[in-house]
């Protein structure tokens, strides 16, 4: 999980979260009515359909989580509500709950933990957290830190299935293009945290 430099949220959101978010905790709550979410309409558009080109934008098109690219043509692109828009009815729309996400990565559904690692936070550092292991392609938790910061590695290391669905494998083949590339663009490949 590469350290996300989160852009400013758009004017358009800034204004209308407040009326959108009461609106869906409204229809979640209401049990006569369906309490699946759908995203509100601005401009005769979704927002999710607005928001998915400024969060690709903001990730260079990689997943906020496990980093993989291309978004939309490899691995398809959702947007993550990182604390759930069930339970957290009142954040479903504020930008910085918001996440570019792969489908392997949105298969965390509903799930939210306190201690789960957001890669937006100041002060967050993948070396920090986590190793690579570059024999293996699994990332592990760094043994380095102490025992609370090494559980809250593991868990977002499982939720996201950071070692799962291949990734390790891919990891490393992504690894080996990058060191045979003449004058490699980082951003053009997945897991720039491993690239080296």
């Amino acid at each position: 999980m590469k350290k996300l430099d989160r852009a400013p949220a758009p004017n358009w959101l800034q204004a209308n979260y407040k009326e959108w978010e009461k609106r869906w905790e409204a229809k979640y709550k209401n049990p006569t009515k369906s309490n699946k979410f759908s995203w509100a309409q601005y401009n005769s558009k979704k927002v999710n359909h607005q928001l998915l080109p400024l969060l690709r934008t903001q990730t260079q098109d990689h997943c906020s989580y496990c980093d993989g690219y291309p978004m939309k043509s490899r691995i398809g692109d959702t947007i993550d509500h990182f604390r759930s828009k069930t339970e957290f009815p009142l954040l479903a729309y504020v930008w910085h709950n918001l996440f570019l996400s792969c489908s392997n990565c949105q298969q965390k559904n509903d799930f939210f933990d306190k201690r789960l690692l957001k890669p937006d936070v100041n002060g967050y550092s993948f070396a920090y957290y986590f190793l690579f292991n570059y024999t293996t392609g699994f990332i592990v938790p760094n043994p380095r830190r102490n025992q609370k910061d090494q559980d809250r590695a593991i868990l977002t290391i499982k939720t996201f299935g950071f070692n799962d669905f291949g990734r390790p494998e891919d990891r490393l083949e992504v690894l080996g293009k990058y060191h045979h590339s003449i004058n490699p663009d980082k951003d053009k490949f997945s897991y720039r945290f491993i690239l080296i």
